[in-house]
């Protein structure tokens, strides 16, 4: 084989230089005098056979030499393959560097510091930039000490002016607002009713400022709009993390080194964070104890919108169990479009694990401990997604309200326990570690609320008040006592809804005010059967 040929220990088809040709030729005669070789002598005690290796010394030391050219290389010994009883011909395969366990928690942590600072510096930019955003606010703009020393005290103290006088402003337009004589309503003229439904909708929210943008409004549609978005934020951040620790740890382990294979182990990495994370949100018990801590705990810690945050992780779930199914797929694809070799039950072919799964046909692939459990785990999910839907939950399509609306979400969602105890069957032990917290929560949790008393309420009134809310009040049950604040558990065709207390503990009822719009299924047939069935089956109608 020429020299300019040779891809081993230099790519010299790329690269024909002289210290590429030197050596090569140094590992190719092993520091033989190639002056003195004869290629034609085909003596094989000649010393100038140099292709039989005869004037070689009997060590050679080459020293170190990386190989650079990735893929497979065959080598063949000149001398130990030319006789008739023994043939020594092998092959090289050069990867990737692979990276260490360190090298790469070292990267992740390095890419996590850079992340979250580059964010905190684009987050400070903009909010000095944007002095009337919520992010510029007296409550917010301490976190942003880093600005003191990028922008100077002068320019701060003028952008915290220019926010000062942007509140000004736009308090003078609301009071002109509200005293112009054609934005209220004339009693006069118009019915008493109306003219306070007209008053409370003007009252209700001041004009906003400024439209949100088109990257607020998508953060919006997922749940990451509303509530603690530095929390949020902060959970994005981490399933970012999670992802590449799991896509760095795994990368060259795939079969062929495929990088589907990485891809659906990041995605596995940051759905065990994310799961584990997924039912505190609907522990109530932890959130009540977690409100009785103060301010500090409201502020960092999404405790008035836990449904907005539930919302919010199962989006991060849905993502990533869809990079990790279809990772997943490609994967197994691979692995069954790649040659089939033959059987080998007395390993004398010595077959790596690789080549003794190359060819499996996918249906076989998918009959695994680890992928029969990830489809049905897929199918309960798309299940509990699909009833999660506003369109279902609300029951305001034909086919969700022939099939239950609301009870069929909670019938959907009652299967959670079968949804991790196969994740536990299907995952690695990694999981069981993230569950291990949560678990204890939620066994707390439902300990609680096996305790919770439960006490029958009798219903001395019910009005229907502007914008659709019913205004319940209850006779105290005996030995009932409550804090302001607290909410109630309504229990009413099979189905239970948290509301909060409105009156105060030193009234002597207990009220409800609860809104009833037709698109709440449930707080619609409430409403219709406390406002017009109820009267009209005691009228006889």
């Amino acid at each position: 084989l020429a020299w300019q040929q040779h891809t081993l220990l230099h790519n010299a088809v790329a690269d024909p230089s002289d210290e590429a040709k030197a050596l090569i030729t140094k590992f190719a005669y092993i520091n033989q005098q190639t002056n003195l070789c004869d290629t034609e002598d085909n003596d094989e005690n000649s010393v100038q056979n140099c292709k039989q290796l005869n004037g070689a010394t009997a060590t050679f030391d080459g020293g170190l030499v990386q190989m650079r050219t990735v893929g497979v290389h065959k080598v063949v010994s000149t001398r130990n393959n030319d006789f008739s009883n023994r043939s020594q011909k092998a092959h090289i395969t050069v990867v990737p560097r692979s990276w260490s366990t360190e090298e790469i928690i070292a990267l992740a942590a390095g890419l996590l510091v850079f992340t979250v600072l580059a964010t905190y510096l684009a987050v400070a930019v903009y909010a000095y930039r944007n002095p009337s955003s919520w992010l510029f606010s007296k409550r917010y703009r301490p976190r942003f000490c880093i600005l003191r020393y990028l922008v100077g005290q002068q320019r701060l103290t003028a952008a915290i002016n220019a926010r000062k006088a942007w509140k000004r402003e736009e308090r003078e337009k609301w009071r002109a607002f509200n005293a112009n004589p054609a934005n209220s309503a004339n009693p006069g003229e118009k019915g008493k009713e109306e003219a306070e439904a007209e008053d409370k909708d003007a009252m209700a929210e001041p004009p906003r400022a400024s439209k949100r943008s088109k990257f607020i409004n998508c953060l919006v549609y997922v749940g990451l709009g509303e509530g603690q978005r530095v929390v949020k934020l902060i959970l994005l951040l981490l399933n970012l993390a999670s992802f590449l620790a799991g896509f760095f740890l795994h990368t060259g382990l795939g079969f062929q080194a495929s990088v589907a294979y990485p891809m659906a182990k990041g995605a596995g990495f940051a759905l065990d964070m994310d799961l584990a994370i997924l039912l505190l949100p609907t522990l109530k018990s932890l959130q009540t104890a977690l409100r009785g801590k103060g301010g500090q705990a409201r502020e960092w810690i999404p405790l008035d919108d836990p449904i907005s945050f539930h919302i919010a992780v199962a989006t991060l779930v849905a993502v990533n169990s869809f990079v990790h199914v279809c990772s997943h797929f490609v994967h197994m694809a691979q692995i069954a479009g790649s040659p089939n070799f033959q059987d080998d039950p007395l390993a004398a072919w010595a077959l790596t694990p690789e080549e003794e799964i190359s060819g499996t046909p996918v249906e076989n692939l998918l009959l695994t401990r680890a992928n029969f459990t990830g489809l049905l785990i897929t199918a309960l999910m798309c299940v509990i997604y699909v009833t999660a839907l506003p369109s279902v939950r609300r029951a305001t399509c034909c086919l969700a309200r022939r099939c239950g609306g609301f009870r069929l979400f909670q019938q959907a969602h009652a299967v959670w326990p079968v949804v991790y105890f196969l994740l536990l069957i299907h995952t690695t032990p990694r999981f069981w570690i993230w569950m291990f917290f949560p678990a204890i929560f939620v066994a707390v949790d439902r300990m609680l609320l096996t305790q919770r008393q439960r006490y029958p309420a009798v219903l001395e009134s019910a009005r229907l008040l502007l914008f659709d809310v019913i205004h319940l009040t209850f006779e105290i049950p005996e030995n009932f006592t409550y804090q302001a604040g607290q909410y109630v558990m309504l229990h009413w065709k099979g189905e239970w809804h948290p509301f909060t207390l409105t009156s105060a503990p030193e009234e002597r009822q207990l009220t409800l005010h609860i809104r009833a719009s037709s698109t709440l299924d449930w707080c619609s047939a409430l409403r219709r059967h406390l406002m017009v069935e109820a009267p009209q089956a005691a009228q006889g109608v």
